[in-house]
This record gives C-alpha cells, sequence and structure tokens, in this order.
C-alpha cells in the first residue's frame, strides 16, 4: 500500500470517528429520560447542536 492510500484511508478512519461521535450525540439526546427538568425539544436542539460542531470542528 502506497502511503497516500495510507493517508487517505487515515484521513477516512478519522471522519468515520468524527461521525460516530456526532451519531451518539444524537442519540443521547434522543434518549434522555422524560423526568428530566428540561422539556425534550431543548434536549434534541442541545444535542443537534452539539454533533452539528462536532463536525464542523472535523473539517479539513
Amino acid at each position: 500500500m502506497t502511503n497516500d492510500h495510507e493517508r487517505r484511508i487515515a484521513a477516512l478512519e478519522q471522519r468515520l470517528a468524527t461521525l460516530t461521535e456526532a451519531v451518539r450525540a444524537i442519540a443521547r439526546g434522543l434518549e434522555s429520560p422524560p423526568t428530566t427538568d428540561e422539556p425534550f425539544e431543548a434536549t434534541a436542539a442541545r444535542a443537534a447542536r452539539q454533533a452539528h460542531e462536532l463536525l464542523l470542528s472535523a473539517r479539513p
């Protein structure tokens, strides 16, 4: 495998890790128990913002 392929694979692995974290953030926001003091919409919106920030911070 050439160095170019190795760099591309490493970049893809990093992007996949970032995407995984973004999906986890959204899932945590959607799984919040209904007994919390924060309304569901606010929790989901916060999770979406966090996921968006993760994706933006990972841009090359």
